[in-house]
């Protein structure tokens, strides 16, 4: 099997572009770099352009900026697998040939290397719980297990004014979605009978308990 050449800027333009010369295109690229403008170029240079338009201009700055993210990932990727001793020539050679940012991706997905998040890195700091909204609640559970402790802040009764939380959840979504302890505030000292508000959310959580296998036993902080 022959050895996979890494594209030049030129070769891998006149591939994606064949419409424009790659002559005219290095002119472009050299006049932008020098602080001349699109349309500068396409009235006053167009013997050194081969009388590309301002649409063929705009489709070569385009590209380069393209190129330089690819060459830059590619540059980023290289460094990631060899930091893994995972970079065998074959693999160098498919990297450094990629044509697109697509296939690049494709190639590092195996080498990928997936980030803990905080919950996991709590867990794994000897941490038994953290504070997580209703929507995180299940991912939470299925990376740190059932007996990692969830507490879930901005619970609001159905119908319930929102006020300053950006994301709330009524006490039976909170507890189907694996939240431990609920956080209830507002609808309980605001409400005229607050004994009376927090047996119905009580009992709101122990309908929705009965659906699924806590963990530990439901239980609310009022603040």
């Amino acid at each position: 099997m022959s050895a996979a050449i890494p594209p030049t800027f030129e070769s891998w333009f006149a591939a994606r572009h064949p419409e424009i010369r790659v002559a005219g295109a290095r002119a472009v690229l050299d006049l932008a770099e020098g602080g001349a403008t699109v349309p500068f170029i396409a009235r006053y240079r167009k013997e050194r352009t081969g009388n590309l338009d301002e649409v063929a201009i705009r489709s070569t700055l385009l590209a380069r900026e393209l190129w330089d993210r690819l060459e830059n990932r590619k540059g980023i990727v290289l460094e990631s697998v060899e930091r893994q001793k995972k970079l065998t020539p074959e693999l160098r050679e498919r990297i450094q040939a990629a044509a697109d940012l697509d296939t690049l991706e494709d190639l590092y997905l195996p080498y990928r290397q997936k980030r803990k998040s905080k919950a996991v890195l709590a867990r794994d700091a000897g941490l038994d719980g953290a504070t997580a909204s209703v929507r995180e609640c299940a991912r939470i559970k299925a990376a740190c297990g059932t007996d990692f402790r969830l507490l879930t802040p901005g619970i609001r009764p159905a119908g319930a004014i929102a006020h300053d939380q950006a994301r709330v959840a009524t006490p039976r979504q909170a507890v189907r979605a694996g939240a431990d302890y609920l956080v209830v505030g507002r609808p309980i000292v605001t409400a005229p009978d607050p004994a009376a508000a927090a047996r119905a959310i009580w009992h709101e959580m122990t309908l929705a308990a009965r659906r699924r296998e806590p963990a530990h036993p439901m239980a609310t902080s009022v603040t």
